[in-house]
């Protein structure tokens, strides 16, 4: 049982969810986020990661993401 001073974290403030798999050498993360002026908006975010951590390919739906981008 939690005392009663106990305030939950904030931690599904903006990220909805994440999600993931691994395939051969690459990861990759699918996660949904609020937007920080508009709540009741959210974006889908997608990215691949190699074995070291670097990002090979994101992609997000808002205004600033809306290319493809290769790296």
């Amino acid at each position: 049982m939690q005392p009663l001073h106990h305030k939950p974290r904030r931690t599904g403030r903006f990220i909805r969810f994440v999600r993931f798999c691994k395939k051969d050498e690459t990861t990759f993360l699918r996660t949904q986020c609020r937007a920080q002026m508009r709540r009741c908006t959210t974006y889908d975010i997608d990215l691949s990661l190699d074995e070291q951590g670097n990002i090979l390919h994101t992609q997000c739906e808002c205004a600033a993401g809306m290319a493809h981008i290769r790296l």
